[in-house]
């Protein structure tokens, strides 16, 4: 038996995710998904599917180096897929036109494979706009990599983040609650300094 979890939309492309039930856990996440697949964002090799089929992803429910540990959050660009799992770590297949999964155009055009996201810490959100990837590590840093690129007077990461990240960017954003992209845009969402007095008992 399998249990619909989510429906992501894309700009060209759609995705259910699901999970099988053994023993009324739900250790095995698998991901359906349809449409344009011009740039291997249904992470196969091939043409357009009008028709949801299984994605193939490495999907594990345990550790394992180069294994996706379930899915905990999936999202769809322009032309990429990017799919935070249950460890934290960030991946992304599909179009790389403009550095969307952490590396230069030039390196890496497309791929069908997913892959980590080069040095990104482990995170616990993510979006993506249509040219843009976004994450929130587990320290409070906005990571933004693609275009559009942050503006010039984007407030820094501090200099003790782990800003390792091949072709991306970090941006400072304390206590950040979500982020979101656009055709051509992004926003971040941060929590007040203090709570409201009127909420503070």
């Amino acid at each position: 038996m399998h249990w619909l979890i989510a429906v992501i939309i894309g700009w060209h492309c759609n995705c259910l995710t699901a999970c099988k039930m053994e023993k009324h856990l739900f250790p095995v996440h698998n991901v359906l998904g349809w449409g344009s697949n011009q740039h291997g964002q249904l992470a196969r090799e091939g043409p357009d599917s009008h028709v949801p089929m299984f994605l193939n992803l490495p999907i594990s429910d345990v550790h394992e180096s180069g294994r996706i540990v379930s899915v905990q959050q999936l999202v769809f660009g322009g032309g990429h897929s990017l799919l935070l799992d249950g460890a934290g770590q960030v991946w992304g297949w599909g179009w790389n036109g403009h550095g969307q999964l952490g590396l230069p155009p030039e390196e890496l055009p497309w791929t069908p494979e997913p892959m980590l996201i080069p040095g990104l810490p482990l995170c616990r959100s993510i979006a993506a706009g249509h040219e843009l990837s976004l994450a929130i590590d587990a320290s409070g840093v906005l990571w933004a990599f693609g275009r559009p690129t942050p503006p010039i007077d984007a407030p820094p990461a501090p200099a003790d983040a782990a800003n390792t990240a091949a072709n991306a960017a970090a941006i400072w954003c304390p206590r950040p609650l979500c982020a979101s992209a656009g055709w051509r845009q992004a926003a971040a969402a941060a929590a007040a300094a203090s709570a409201p007095t009127e909420l503070v008992a």
